[in-house]
């Protein structure tokens, strides 16, 4: 940061004098970890016009403030309560077009992991329960349907060479 007295003239004319709501934009993305070009961007600033404000006294001066308030507030464990309202106004706003993409993916996706986790997302969120009865054919081979005939038919009382120990939970119709 350059000291004043080697500013411009044009320059330091542009520094703001009062606070503003641009300045407190600037000022909460800033805190939050926001490059100078991003702000710009998302403020529909110049990055240069972000940088003269974020090298003003003013501006200065209010972030010194902000960060004294937070620590203290920090200190007193108050912080959850603040970053959970910004979260929740961030969320707010992008819930509609997340719902519509998270639809859309349960639908449309080719991958079905990728749509069972979607679907189960908007189940979800809509409070209802993701819980979906299948009904699944399998076709199974002579030799397999045999064996599964005898684990379904296995009776315990009868004699075991201790190898091998069965527990049938449900039965298996062949």
């Amino acid at each position: 940061m350059k000291p004043r007295f080697l500013k411009s003239i044009h320059t330091l004319g542009q520094e703001p004098v009062r606070d503003s709501s641009t300045i407190q934009n600037i000022l909460l993305r800033d805190i939050a970890g926001y490059k100078g070009n991003d702000i710009a961007k998302e403020l529909k600033l110049t990055p240069a016009r972000i940088s003269i404000i974020r090298n003003s006294p003013l501006y200065v001066e209010r972030r010194s403030a902000l960060w004294t308030q937070m620590k203290d507030t920090l200190v007193d464990k108050k912080t959850d309560g603040i970053v959970e309202e910004e979260v929740r106004k961030i969320a707010r706003k992008s819930v509609k077009g997340l719902t519509h993409g998270l639809v859309s993916m349960a639908e449309n996706s080719e991958n079905p992991f990728a749509q069972l986790a979607a679907t189960k997302e908007v189940y979800k969120r809509a409070g209802m329960d993701s819980v979906k009865e299948v009904e699944a054919s399998i076709t199974i081979d002579a030799k397999l349907s045999e064996r599964l005939g005898r684990v379904a038919d296995y009776d315990e009382s009868r004699k075991n060479d201790g190898r091998a120990k069965i527990t049938i939970t449900e039965k298996i119709s062949t």
